[in-house]
C-alpha cells in the first residue's frame, strides 16, 4: 500500500520536472512557405511525418499538423517544438476543409500540394524518403505547390 501511495504521489512531479525537455519548449521550430497559393479560399495545412507510416495522407499518422488561412501567393506555416530527427512534410491548399486532397474523377488533384525537398512529381504520390529532411536546427523550407 505504501508503494501505491509513493508512485502516486510522486508522479506528478516526475511527470511535471522530470521530463524538462518536453515541458520547457526544447523542440527545434520549422517554418514552410508555401509558394504560390492560387487563393483565399480555405486553408493551408502541413502534416509532418517522422516516419513513412501514413505517409502522406493519414492525418492520424502524422506527428504534427498544423493549418492557417490561406491567402494568395506565399503562406507561412510554422511548426513548432519539434525534436532533431528525420522528417517529410506535405502541405496542402485545402479549399473545402475536410482535410484531404480531392481528386477529379481521373484521379487528378483538385487542390493545390506539395511536398519538403519539391521531388519530382509523376503518377503517383513521391514516397516519404524522397520528401525527406534532417532537422538538427530551427529551419525554413519553402515548397512549391502543384
Amino acid at each position: 500500500m505504501f508503494r501505491l501511495r509513493f508512485r502516486c504521489k510522486i508522479l506528478p512531479w516526475l511527470l511535471l520536472f522530470g521530463l524538462p525537455s518536453l515541458a520547457s519548449g526544447q523542440g527545434y521550430m520549422l517554418t514552410i512557405t508555401a509558394e504560390d497559393v492560387s487563393n483565399s479560399e480555405g486553408v493551408v495545412g502541413v502534416l509532418v511525418f517522422n516516419s513513412p507510416q501514413g505517409w502522406p495522407t493519414d492525418n492520424g499518422r502524422a506527428f504534427r499538423a498544423v493549418a492557417v488561412r490561406a491567402h494568395q501567393g506565399p503562406v507561412e506555416i510554422t511548426v513548432s517544438d519539434l525534436p532533431p530527427g528525420d522528417y517529410a512534410a506535405v502541405v496542402l491548399h485545402d479549399l473545402n476543409e475536410n482535410r484531404k486532397l480531392d481528386r477529379n474523377w481521373f484521379g487528378k488533384p483538385k487542390e493545390q500540394w506539395g511536398m519538403s525537398e519539391n521531388p519530382p512529381v509523376h503518377f503517383s504520390a513521391p514516397a516519404f524518403i524522397q520528401a525527406r529532411f534532417t532537422l538538427s536546427r530551427d529551419e525554413r523550407i519553402s515548397v512549391i505547390l502543384h
